[in-house]
């Protein structure tokens, strides 16, 4: 209880309080460091428990190996991938999907590519790691493939699949398989989601389809300050300068704090664009309240 609201001190306090601890126990404390990220200590009592010969479990082992990402201890994520290959326990789909995090999370493309095609199961986590480790890593093109053979398989994406395609596509600035991906997700509940929004806005923005964009802005439920940032950088950087400024106040009367990143990206890329028709960009600037 006190893990999972982030209470870590106070669950280690009841860890060391009791007398005695079995398998279930040792795995919930090395579970919440994990999830807290707290990598180190994760890993230091799954020394201990290896120490005092207490069985470890799958469950356990998935924790060790978030611990092991959420600090990019590769070395430590090798061992334990050794340990699981010994006890053939690496086909567990979960064990499975989390090492692939673990190398794209580490920057070792080809190490997470292995562990999937040797996975005889694959659900939408594991292609979802692979497809956002991709992305991250500058495999863009990796990226669209993959989720052409998930799809092929037959699993269906969930909106953190479509967010991080989206992302390959921008990236690359394909805006061709962008639009194929926004067709699929019209069809499917993540059409809703903030994220796969935000990603929509950005893809179409840095393919330079600001209609698209703002259609897609003008459509969205719910809006967060990812999705108003990706709206008003888009239009900055496409010369949309008046836009821009004009959804920032837009912005600020929604109760939504404009951040230096957005205020910079506009002036700058507004500075940019203005003084080339020889105008001062200072009186557009956001602070000054004049419109």
């Amino acid at each position: 209880m006190y893990a999972k609201c982030g209470i870590m001190e106070d669950s280690r306090i009841v860890f060391d309080g009791m007398r005695r601890r079995n398998m279930v126990t040792w795995t919930c404390i090395i579970a919440g460091y994990a999830r807290n990220d707290r990598g180190e200590e994760a890993i230091n009592l799954f020394r201990v428990m290896k120490r005092r010969k207490i069985f470890v479990n799958k469950l356990t082992m998935v924790s060790m190996i978030r611990a092991c990402g959420s600090i990019k201890a590769l070395q430590t994520g090798k061992e334990l991938h050794a340990q699981i290959l010994k006890n053939h326990i690496e086909d567990n789909i979960y064990i499975a999907s989390t090492f692939v995090w673990l190398y794209c999370k580490c920057g070792y493309y080809s190490y997470a590519n292995s562990v999937l095609q040797r996975m005889t199961f694959r659900d939408v986590v594991s292609w979802t790691a692979m497809i956002s480790g991709c992305a991250r890593l500058g495999h863009e093109s990796e990226a669209l493939e993959f989720l052409k053979e998930m799809v092929g398989e037959g699993v269906i994406p969930n909106p953190f699949t479509f967010s991080s395609a989206l992302k390959a596509c921008a990236k690359l600035e394909n805006v061709w398989q962008g639009k194929l991906i926004h067709s699929s997700v019209t069809k499917s509940p993540a059409l809703s989601n903030v994220f796969v929004g935000s990603a929509l806005i950005n893809m179409y923005s840095k393919c330079g389809y600001v209609d698209e964009a703002t259609e897609v802005f003008d459509s969205m439920p719910e809006k967060n300050l990812v999705s108003w940032k990706a709206m008003i950088v888009g239009y900055a950087k496409n010369g949309l300068c008046r836009e821009a400024m004009k959804l920032m106040y837009q912005m600020e009367a929604e109760g939504i704090e404009v951040d230096d990143y957005i205020l910079a990206t506009v002036l700058t890329a507004c500075g940019d664009f203005e003084r080339s028709d020889d105008e001062d960009p200072a009186r557009y600037s956001l602070r000054s309240g004049d419109q």
